[in-house]
């Protein structure tokens, strides 16, 4: 809701009525003549709105509504005579300031960045996320309209904004929306700011990645010297076990001196 009153001498008060929040901008056209005329803008507290005011041209004040009322103030230096201003307003979708954040504990970062992108936030190189600190989390701020929805990725060190093969792999975790792409769901945007944390690749929420397991690499050995009636030249020895999921032919053992010593050597984790 808007209201204005002519006042003496061309001089406008102006009150704007919005909900908590709410974005809202005035254009104020003067019939002004540059350098001689002045129009000089402000809001309720007397910050001046103009871009320019030395110029005497007003184009766009964007102002956020704090108390549910914005005043704006436009005083004439007597130059421009009644009837020569007109005023414009447009109120717009309240925004959130939304911090995303990812750890990066885990990967090596490409020397294109990280960014975050995809669904609501656009393309592969959307936004292009920072690590001031040098601490391995970057992040990055972006506004937007409260009560959004939708889905977003990160992407490490993407070459353009189509290489979607930069992107973190979620596939088969709860954070992933398997209906469009295995992409994070994006929590609806509300109140005056938020931050989202993640760790790149996983779900964690707080800001924390998993700890990467010690891992071993073990070598298997089995003599078959004594294997009944030998074995052919075709036969293959393979290591089954419950640390396999007794995969069957999933880790084959080689004999490449032909010692009847067949070995393998397979990575295992601390415990």
């Amino acid at each position: 809701t808007v209201t204005y009153t002519q006042v003496a001498n061309g001089d406008y008060t102006v009150s704007l009525t919005a909900p908590e929040g709410q974005i809202a901008s005035v254009t104020v056209n003067g019939n002004v003549e540059n350098g001689w005329d002045f129009l000089y803008v402000t809001d309720g507290a007397g910050t001046p709105l103009n871009s320019d005011q030395n110029t005497g041209i007003f184009e766009d004040a964007t102002f956020v509504s704090t108390t549910g009322t914005v005043s704006v103030s436009i005083v004439n230096d007597g130059s421009v005579q009644n009837g020569d201003v007109t005023l414009a307003f447009a109120c717009t979708t309240p925004q959130t300031a939304v911090t995303f954040s990812v750890n990066t504990a885990n990967i090596t970062v490409g020397e294109n960045g990280m960014y975050v992108g995809g669904g609501v936030l656009g393309n592969a190189m959307a936004y292009m996320m920072t690590d001031d600190d040098a601490d391995g989390t970057y992040e990055v701020t972006v506004n937007l309209d409260q009560g959004t929805t939708g889905n977003y990725i990160f992407l490490n060190s993407p070459a353009n904004g189509d290489d979607w093969g930069a992107k973190e792999v979620l596939d088969g975790q709860e954070c992933a929306d398997p209906n469009n792409w295995n992409d994070r769901l994006l929590p609806e945007i509300t109140g005056d700011a938020m931050t989202i944390q993640h760790c790149f690749g996983s779900c964690e929420s707080d800001g924390t990645c998993p700890v990467a397991p010690t891992t071993y690499n073990v070598t298997f050995s089995v003599d078959t010297s004594n294997y009944p009636g030998g074995l052919g030249e075709t036969d293959t020895v393979y290591l089954n076990g419950n640390f396999n999921g007794w995969c069957g032919e999933c880790n084959p053992m080689s004999d490449d001196d032909g010692d009847g010593i067949w070995t393998v050597t397979i990575s295992l984790e601390d415990g």
